[in-house]
């Protein structure tokens, strides 16, 4: 019998510096991260990027504020 290993890689959008929860310290971490990337690493690329465009910039902190604030319903459905 054949068997084999699946690993499935989750990912929590919006949760820029992996703990778990997406809230206004994920708007921090990006910030941080575009000022002075050397300083402040990003804990999950893909999670910091909400629109899913390749590239972690201000609209992803702007989008997870949105987000925060209700005005966006989820992510990469912009």
């Amino acid at each position: 019998m054949n068997s084999s290993l699946v690993k499935i890689d989750t990912v929590l959008v919006g949760d820029a510096n992996g703990d778990g929860f997406v809230n206004n310290s994920d708007v921090t971490a990006i910030y941080n991260y575009l000022t002075d990337s050397t300083v402040y690493p990003l804990n999950s690329f893909r999670s910091a990027d909400t629109n899913n465009d390749g590239i972690v910039d201000f609209t992803d902190a702007v989008n997870i504020y949105n987000y925060l604030n209700g005005q966006l319903a989820g992510f990469y459905d912009l």
